[in-house]
């Protein structure tokens, strides 16, 4: 269950900040992004090197573990909580980059603005369209769980933690480590949500000033 929740939170993440690195990115040829693509799709498929420790008998007590876990079924509640994810936070980036943007109408600011929500919902599924196509999340997951568990836990180890599992109270613990965690999670957020946006907005300022005298220094 932690696999799953630090997947989607890096995940997360990373869809909140990917507009601003596109914005910050410097502009490549055809032929460098080419390249740069079919370097980033081989990192992602390349296979892990595999572990003096991990024998064919420890690799089976992880797996047994992932399907004790129900790691399949959580690939699907992944990529629903990084669309919803991504729908949510769009229109806030969207308005945020378009009343950024210099020589735009406070009118025109509006309108687009106002279109932004119907194009997060166009543009969540193309998230998820492209997501599934070029993310195996099943495998992805199967291969850090096989590295992390491998790296962390000895063989015996491993077989004592599914050996609790199948205990009453590990089978309880399993039925409510999501709701512990979700519920975790969400007032982990209520919490840090107020002084993290005012962070966010003294960087943002400080940025802002450090730009503007910059630019009065060259002229």
């Amino acid at each position: 269950m932690r696999l799953f929740n630090v997947v989607l939170t890096a995940a997360s993440l990373l869809i909140a900040v990917a507009p601003a690195l596109a914005s910050d990115a410097p502009t490549k040829n055809a032929a460098g992004s080419a390249a740069g693509s079919t370097a980033g799709s081989a990192a992602a498929t390349a296979p892990a090197a595999v572990s003096a420790t991990l024998t064919p008998a420890k690799k089976a007590l992880i797996l047994e573990l992932l399907k004790m876990t129900d790691a399949d079924k959580q690939v699907e509640m992944i990529i629903n909580q990084l669309t919803l994810s991504h729908q949510r936070r769009y229109p806030i980036l969207f308005a945020q980059a378009v009343n950024a943007t210099p020589n735009l109408s406070d009118e025109k600011k509006k309108e687009l603005i106002a279109s932004a929500q119907e194009q997060s919902v166009r543009s969540s599924e193309r998230l998820r369209q492209l997501f599934v196509q070029k993310i195996d999340l099943s495998k992805v997951m199967q291969e850090v769980a096989l590295q992390v568990y491998d790296k962390n836990f000895t063989e015996p180890e491993m077989q004592d933690i599914i050996t609790f599992y199948k205990t009453p109270t590990g089978k309880k613990t399993l039925q409510a480590l999501p709701a512990v965690m979700s519920e975790s999670m969400e007032m982990t957020t209520k919490l840090i949500t107020p002084p993290l946006s005012d962070i966010m907005k003294q960087v943002m300022e400080e940025e802002r000033d450090r730009l503007r005298s910059s630019d009065a220094a060259t002229k």
